[in-house]
């Protein structure tokens, strides 16, 4: 399964894209490589965690955690913070569609596929699985 990073800018995207029945066929006017599908294509959207889990503790009370704080000999309150697992969304695409290899592509190709319930699925680390309510920009 190839893969590839895609970072935006303007917007602070960063997502992985995988995908696998494709060939490469070319390139667009811009110079962006295009991929056909075959039969049993998909692509793969793969998210960045999203949610940051902070531990808390109530008012007044001790923190979870005592720190050293360097080389003071002190100590410090510490709480601990967790990232939450990454998300990926696969959708099949049907043989013979093109899909430019740039992040408006791929994601243009993903909302187009979102219309059809059957064909999306959003897996979290834990395995979870939902069909959402939205299609990408």
């Amino acid at each position: 399964m190839a893969s590839y990073l895609f970072v935006r800018t303007d917007d602070h995207l960063v997502v992985g894209v995988r995908w696998s029945g494709f060939a490469r066929t070319g390139v667009d006017a811009a110079g962006v490589p295009i991929l056909t599908a075959s039969a049993n294509a998909r692509l793969i959207v793969l998210l960045p965690p999203q949610h940051v889990a902070e531990e808390t503790s109530p008012h007044d009370s001790e923190a979870p955690l005592v720190l050293a704080a360097g080389g003071t000999g002190g100590t410090v309150p510490g709480w601990r913070g967790f990232l939450s697992g990454g998300s990926r969304v696969a959708v099949r695409v049907q043989a013979g569609t093109q899909v430019g290899l740039s992040a408006e592509g791929v994601l243009a190709r993903c909302g187009a596929a979102a219309d059809d319930n059957s064909n999306r699925r959003v897996t979290h680390s834990t395995g979870t699985f939902r069909k959402p309510d939205w299609s990408f920009p």
